[in-house]
């Protein structure tokens, strides 16, 4: 009887300190950290811009402003570009002039190649990309046609490009932040990290000595990471592409095409074909709202 005692006793207290162990694990132990998925960004699509609402704007409007060929094609763009294209009409058409074509503007990103991938990495120098990470500069590519960054601008300096309208262009879409803050972010949604925009380097520093040297970087360098800031590349971009000429058409005028377009006039089938994609896609996030 005895022993009987002793065994209901030890299994009772073998019970008890199980239970106790249990809570305090319970209360002590660390969860799995669970790794998530990295997915293209998206967003609700925007409807209440007046400057958003007009768009897509139909093939036919293309065909007979800029000369486009028509096109039947049902394809839809591939999802990292259709999430761009989210992320461009709802942040960035509500920062362009009613002057400037946003669709114009999206299409030359699709051509160039660049709506597919991450726009704030992009920089293609000597007509080949590159990486975010290399200054063209040293490697000759400082002059027209040579380097593109972003959403495709042309990184150069003369006094009637791109680069001399980058101080306007910064202080009016930001007049609240400085070239470090928006460069800093810059580098970060391109993924650079380590690399940090100088902490004391203007914009009129970058205009007067692009060639200068700043934190082992070419100040021309530091300015094109400025020009992918998506915003502000698009601005940029805007006023060149809205005067496209090169299928012989401008705004409905019959116009000369320029002899830089040849390699674009004889793509105008595959070109509009991308328009048409473009438009279609678009008309499907319109009807789904993301």
């Amino acid at each position: 009887m005895k022993k009987l005692l002793f065994v209901l006793s030890a299994l009772a207290l073998l019970a008890v300190g199980y239970g106790l162990f249990r809570w305090t694990f319970k209360q002590t132990a660390v969860p799995i950290p669970v790794v998530q998925e990295t997915k293209p960004a998206s967003a609700v699509l925007v409807t209440n811009n007046n400057t958003v609402s007009q768009y897509p704007r139909t093939m036919q409007y293309y065909v007979d402003n800029y000369n486009f060929e028509n096109s039947d094609t049902t394809e839809m763009l591939n999802t990292t570009a259709r999430s761009n294209l989210v992320y461009f009409i709802n942040n960035i058409i509500p920062s362009l002039s009613d002057k400037d074509d946003a669709q114009l503007i999206v299409w030359w990103v699709d051509i160039e190649g660049i709506l597919g991938r991450n726009p704030w990495a992009f920089s293609n120098c000597l007509d080949k990309y590159s990486g975010p990470g290399v200054d063209c500069l040293s490697k000759g590519g400082y002059k027209s046609g040579n380097w593109q960054v972003g959403y495709g601008v042309q990184v150069y300096y003369d006094a009637s490009n791109n680069f001399s309208s980058l101080q306007s262009v910064f202080n009016s879409i930001y007049p609240g932040n400085t070239p470090k803050e928006i460069g800093d972010n810059v580098l970060k949604q391109a993924g650079q990290d380590g690399m940090v925009y100088p902490d004391s380097l203007t914009l009129d520093e970058i205009i007067k000595n692009p060639s200068a040297n700043t934190n082992s970087m070419s100040n021309a360098y530091w300015g094109s990471v400025l020009m992918r800031d998506l915003k502000i590349s698009a601005r940029l971009e805007a006023p060149i592409v809205t005067a496209w000429t090169c299928y012989g058409k401008n705004n409905g005028q019959v116009v000369t095409i320029p002899k830089w377009c040849a390699s674009y006039t004889a793509l105008i089938k595959t070109h509009s074909k991308s328009m048409k994609i473009i438009i279609n896609t678009w008309n499907d996030i319109i009807n789904k709202g993301s």
